[in-house]
């Protein structure tokens, strides 16, 4: 099971994402129309369900989890053909989370998220060392939830660099992902 942060606002908006499902069995008073009259769902009915019910209900036999649109091969295409043109904030704006709550369910999500992820890494990491707010703006708007923290983190520490260099600061400060990574032994 993927780790979850109970307090994490982006994991919360991310399980927050509907996905298709396809009832197992007729379900009555699921959603109710105007005049408060339940609805029949009939077995092999397509509901689309935040994340987080629809995980559960596919736990408990209820429902069959779909492939969300976002995951789907299409869009998976797409994004390998050339991930850094694709606009992943228009797709899902937490691809990232909601793909690992996913990677249960989908085997070789992984390996794929992994692969996007690191080709647009080196983009994010680019169009950080360029001091273009307008172009920068433009930027930011096409990048996921994660990556947009990433990309702010990346002109925070160019800028911090920037200042070092010009003798304004006499220390630089240890990046956060150094101070917590790991090195084997």
């Amino acid at each position: 099971m993927a780790s979850r942060d109970y307090f994490d606002i982006d994991d919360i908006l991310a399980v927050h994402q509907r996905v298709p499902c396809y009832l197992k069995n007729d379900v009555v008073g699921l959603t109710y129309n105007y005049d408060l009259i339940p609805s029949i769902n009939k077995k092999g009915s397509k509901l689309s369900l935040p994340f987080w019910i629809a995980d559960t209900l596919d736990a408990e036999e209820f429902v069959d989890l779909d492939v969300p649109p976002a995951f789907s091969k299409k869009v998976q295409r797409r994004l390998l053909a050339s991930s850094t043109n694709v606009n992943l904030a228009a797709i899902c704006p937490y691809y990232y989370k909601l793909g690992q709550r996913l990677s249960e369910l989908s085997p070789g999500l992984v390996d794929f998220l992994s692969h996007v992820y690191l080709q647009r890494l080196v983009l994010i990491s680019e169009q950080s060392q360029y001091e273009n707010s307008t172009s920068s703006a433009e930027f930011l708007t096409q990048l996921e939830s994660h990556e947009k923290s990433l990309f702010l983190d990346c002109l925070k520490s160019r800028k911090d660099y920037n200042r070092w260099q010009r003798g304004e600061e006499k220390t630089i400060q240890t990046s956060f992902v150094m101070k917590n990574r790991t090195f084997p032994k």
